[in-house]
C-alpha cells in the first residue's frame, strides 16, 4: 500500500514538472514572437515632409525625413519650372506653388506622402505680351515697325497675376507710349526706352525698345 501511495506522489510530481516546463516554452515563444513582431513594427518604412514657404533663389536641404537610408525614394511635381528638386534640396525657381509627391521603396514597402511648396518673390514681376510687330525676349522689346502693340501682365509676390493694375507709362527719344483698350501702342522711329509705374504698389521697370 505505501509502495502505491509513492508512486503516485511520483506522477503527480512529474506531471507537475510537465506543466511548469510547458508553461516556461510558451512564455519563451510568447516573448520570442511579441520582439519578432515589434521589430517588425519598427521597420515598417516611413517618409515625411512638411509643407514649405521659400523665397525665389533660396535652396533647402534635408526637406524630409525618412526611416530607411536604404529606400529609393522618387519625386513627382505637378508643376514644372518653379522648382528644382532632387532627393537633397529644393531651389526656388519662381513664384508659384506646386505640390510634390514623395515615393519610398524598400523590400517590398512602399510610403508615399505630399506636400506643397510655395515660392514667393522677393519684388513684383512683370511680363511682356506681344501682340502686334515686336518680340519680348531677355528684357528687350524688339519692334519690327515704327508702330507695335502689346499688353502687360503683372504679379503679385506669390506670382498670381494682379487684376487690373493702375500703371503709368511714358517713353524717352521722341517715342510716344499710350494704353488704348487693353493694349500699349508704341510709336517710335528709333531705339528707345519705355518707363512703367505702379503707384499703388510702389514699384517701378523699364523695358529698352530696339527697333530692327
Amino acid at each position: 500500500m505505501k509502495i502505491k501511495i509513492e508512486g503516485r506522489r511520483l506522477v503527480a510530481l512529474i506531471s507537475s514538472l510537465v506543466l511548469i516546463a510547458v508553461s516556461i516554452i510558451l512564455l519563451i515563444v510568447f516573448f520570442v514572437l511579441s520582439k519578432d513582431n515589434s521589430s517588425a513594427q519598427q521597420t515598417i518604412l516611413r517618409i515625411n515632409a512638411n509643407d514649405a514657404v521659400m523665397f525665389c533663389g533660396e535652396t533647402r536641404e534635408n526637406y524630409f525625413d525618412i526611416n530607411s537610408d536604404d529606400a529609393v525614394v522618387t519625386i513627382e511635381v505637378d508643376k514644372e519650372g518653379i522648382i528644382d528638386i532632387n532627393a537633397d534640396r529644393i531651389i526656388a525657381l519662381k513664384s508659384g506653388s506646386v505640390t510634390v509627391t514623395l515615393t519610398a521603396n524598400f523590400n517590398g514597402s512602399v510610403s508615399k506622402d505630399t506636400f506643397k511648396v510655395t515660392v514667393i518673390s522677393h519684388d513684383y514681376s512683370f511680363n511682356i505680351i506681344p501682340t502686334a510687330s515686336c518680340e519680348y525676349e531677355n528684357g528687350v522689346l524688339y519692334t519690327s515697325s515704327n508702330t507695335a502693340q502689346f499688353n502687360i501682365e503683372l504679379y503679385d509676390l506669390n506670382g498670381d497675376i494682379i487684376q487690373s493694375p493702375t500703371i503709368e507709362c511714358s517713353a524717352s527719344n521722341g517715342a510716344i507710349l499710350q494704353k488704348q483698350f487693353g493694349n500699349y501702342i508704341l510709336l517710335s522711329e528709333n531705339d528707345c526706352e519705355l518707363y512703367f509705374n505702379v503707384k499703388e504698389l510702389d514699384f517701378s521697370f523699364t523695358i529698352e525698345v530696339v527697333l530692327v
